[in-house]
């Protein structure tokens, strides 16, 4: 039963209709506005504040924040990547599950690990895996999120999409500062 349900929405038979395709709009909405205050609490101020706490240099914190840019190369090799997959959607909901899971996770790693010092190397670890996985998954994304939006309206739902985003950020780095 779960796996016909999983086939039938990674694999699916044929195109979808209008009402999931509307679903699978609404969905990708809620899941930018998470995934954005995800990535916010990862990058930033937050992550030199948690980097420091974890006890890391300053020229430490400088280095492990490079990497966000650093796995933007992976950019480059994502589309010969897609291009060989028929149907990307398994492919992309995975590297963002790796993604987030990887960044979310490494602000559990002090409660496992105990010590500093391997705290630092899972943290980096982990920082490094969720932002490869960023920079691969990206240029799909994108191009699925594209193929989601009516023509006639796809300025209007990306402005939609990414107001809906930013407020979401806005109030959720809010609470958590």
């Amino acid at each position: 039963m779960i796996a016909m349900g999983f086939h039938t929405l990674f694999y699916p038979d044929g195109e979808p209709n209008e009402c999931a395709l509307r679903g699978s709009r609404k969905r990708v909405i809620a899941e930018e506005a998470v995934a954005s205050i995800i990535y916010s609490c990862g990058t930033g101020n937050f992550l030199a504040g948690y980097l420091t706490y974890l006890g890391a240099s300053v020229a430490a914190c400088a280095a492990i924040s490079m990497i966000p840019v650093l796995g933007c190369v992976f950019q480059f090799f994502s589309p010969f990547i897609f291009e060989r997959v028929r149907y990307r959607k398994f492919a992309v909901f995975l590297l963002c599950v790796l993604f987030r899971f990887s960044l979310s996770s490494m602000f559990l790693v002090p409660l496992i690990t105990g010590e500093a010092e391997s705290s630092r190397g899972a943290v980096l670890v982990l920082f490094c895996i969720a932002f490869g996985a960023a920079g691969i998954v990206t240029p799909g994304l994108t191009h699925m999120v594209l193929n989601l939006a009516p023509m006639q309206r796809r300025g209007q739902y990306f402005a939609v999409k990414q107001v809906a985003a930013a407020a979401v950020n806005g109030l959720g780095t809010l609470i958590i500062g």
